[in-house]
């Protein structure tokens, strides 16, 4: 497991858990560097989303997230 970061304030409290990093993967496009999968973990409620970074160029970007576990 990767790192992780808690956040609390008078609404929410939320823990972001960094899962792991892919280089390779099946549908992998020419420009994307990494993809990403992120727990998101609340007390009452948790959820996953997965980022995948491209570099189309000289710049990062976000080329695309998916809500959900896989």
């Amino acid at each position: 497991m990767g790192n992780s970061t808690s956040y609390n304030d008078s609404r929410m409290a939320m823990s972001i858990l960094d899962c792991g990093r892919l280089v390779i993967w099946p549908r992998k496009n020419a420009d994307d560097l990494a993809m990403v999968y992120v727990l998101l973990l609340g007390d009452t409620y948790s959820e996953a989303l997965t980022v995948t970074v491209a570099q189309p160029g000289s710049e990062l970007r976000i080329a695309s997230i998916e809500w959900g576990r896989p």
